[in-house]
Parts: C-alpha cells; sequence; structure tokens
C-alpha cells in the first residue's frame, strides 16, 4: 500500500506515485499458499475484482513502481477476471 500511495518507491523508479481516481488490488491478495506452494486464489481474485466495481466492458490498466507486479496482475484479472486492459510500467 505504501508504494500506492508514492510513500515508498522502488530505486528502479523514476517517481513515486499513484493515478489519481486509481483502485488499489495488491498483487499478494491474488494468491495463497498450499503445501509451500503458491497459487493463484481464483475466488479471490474474482471476488476482488468484483468488490472494486470495474467495469468489465472497460479498459482496465494495471500499474505499479517498476511494472514488474503490473504485468503479473494484469495477466491475473485478464485470464482470470475477465478484464480487457493493458499493463503500465
Amino acid at each position: 500500500m505504501d508504494y500506492f500511495r508514492g510513500e515508498t518507491k522502488s530505486p528502479a523508479a523514476k517517481a513515486s506515485g499513484t493515478i489519481p481516481g486509481s483502485t488499489n488490488l495488491p498483487h499478494h491478495s491474488f494468491i495463497k499458499q498450499q503445501n509451500q506452494v503458491f497459487y493463484l486464489d481464483q475466488d479471490a481474485i474474482s471476488d476482488k475484482v468484483n468488490n472494486a466495481e470495474l467495469n468489465p466492458q472497460a479498459r482496465t490498466i494495471a500499474f505499479c513502481n517498476t511494472g514488474h507486479w503490473a504485468a503479473t496482475d494484469w495477466v491475473r484479472a485478464e485470464r482470470t477476471g475477465g478484464l480487457p486492459g493493458g499493463c503500465a510500467l
């Protein structure tokens, strides 16, 4: 959350902060651990996307401080949550 609010930034990032009006869906909330292995939590992804009230007909952009988590989150949301969109660095 501190990255989303702009309180922290990666040394690789040129600037900190967020996009006004954006919604924070932390990547760690999309995974679960079972028997020391991490899995995508399909139900959690669907719940988070639905609770965020994102429009499945509108383009959704995933972004983060460096682009690493944004890329994986976009794939998760697009493939599991059914959202069209893209990834921004």
